[in-house]
């Protein structure tokens, strides 16, 4: 039996008419686009633009267009350049003494310089490797008339947090007033090493020479943070945080998920659930270290694999031991 064609009649409609007015509202949209996209790409706005945004979307601000993929790096390495203008003289002679030495800043300046929260800290934490404390001091009273050296002898960081000692080293300067830096040596040839010992994960960040990792970037960007097992102060300054608008919450409590931050889980500043930055092209390997946790004042040994490791026992935790390390 045939099939029966049913036959709809299109009346009063002009097909070329309704193509036309398409295609010029999408050329309308095209040309917006431009337009915005001219602006954009302006030094002045973008300068502006990326002033108010944090790390992370200063990221993004540079996904949107394959012109605009410079940016976030051109900005990061002059908002570098200008925090370093507070305390050094010769900017670009102190980047290239962190670059030989591995050392790195940390602590509250690293956070501002993440968040880009208005508050600034009065000084900065410097790091550095074992047996490079000296040298930096040294310099910093040569080269950028500091003071000398003082030993902070009542510090309450300790090698149990990963630090061997610390020196305090001052200078006024008649535009920012008396500023400071904290030298602080590691106990180990990896700067990096006391970071992890801190006691609150939103200050788990570091600044080098030409970038910036941030150890638990889930959480920061969300203003969580969450505490260690291991802090390495004896009273941390936890209401800061909260001053700051951060959500402290407790290890494994608190109805957090564990994700990153499980107190068990092996991390490395190479894994995938890290954010390393690199604003400037250089042949100097980024200051890293191996695993560490959040529980556990050293690595596990090295007889036991991190798929042997005790378990969490947060129920929330989706019991990873560790993160792929990114290619």
């Amino acid at each position: 039996m045939p099939r029966k064609v049913t036959t709809v009649a299109v009346e009063n409609v002009d097909i070329q008419s309704e193509w036309r007015k398409l295609l010029r509202r999408k050329q309308v949209a095209g040309h917006e686009s431009d337009r915005a996209l001219h602006v954009l790409r302006v030094a002045e706005v973008q300068d502006r633009i990326l002033a108010c945004l944090n790390v992370r979307d200063i990221c993004s601000f540079g996904q949107t267009h394959r012109t605009l993929r410079g940016a976030p790096a051109r900005h990061l390495d002059h908002s570098f350049n200008v925090l370093l203008n507070k305390l050094f003289d010769e900017v670009e002679q102190f980047r290239d003494v962190m670059r030989r030495l591995h050392a790195v800043i940390s602590g509250s300046t690293a956070l501002s310089f993440i968040s880009r929260d208005p508050w600034e800290a009065g000084d900065i934490d410097l790091y550095c490797p074992l047996g490079t404390a000296d040298v930096i001091c040294k310099y910093l009273c040569a080269a950028e008339g500091y003071d000398e050296a003082e030993t902070v002898w009542d510090s309450p960081y300790s090698q149990v947090q990963g630090i061997e000692k610390v020196f305090k080293v001052r200078k006024f300067d008649p535009r920012h007033g008396t500023r400071s830096i904290d030298v602080i040596e590691s106990i180990n040839t990896m700067a990096v090493h006391p970071i992890t010992h801190f006691h609150i994960t939103a200050v788990m960040n570091y600044l080098f020479a030409d970038g910036i990792v941030v150890l638990y970037p889930e959480l920061t960007f969300k203003r969580i943070a969450v505490k260690s097992a291991k802090p390495n102060t004896r009273h941390p300054p936890y209401s800061k945080y909260k001053d700051r608008n951060y959500t402290i919450c407790n290890m494994g409590r608190d109805g957090l998920i564990c994700r990153t931050a499980c107190e068990l889980l092996q991390r490395t500043p190479q894994d995938a659930a890290s954010l390393a930055l690199r604003f400037r092209s250089s042949d100097t390997p980024m200051p890293t270290l191996g695993y560490w946790t959040l529980s556990q004042d050293r690595p596990l040994p090295e007889s036991i694999t991190p798929l042997e490791a005790p378990e969490c026992y947060n129920y929330l935790c989706n019991k990873r031991k560790f993160i792929p390390v990114r290619p």
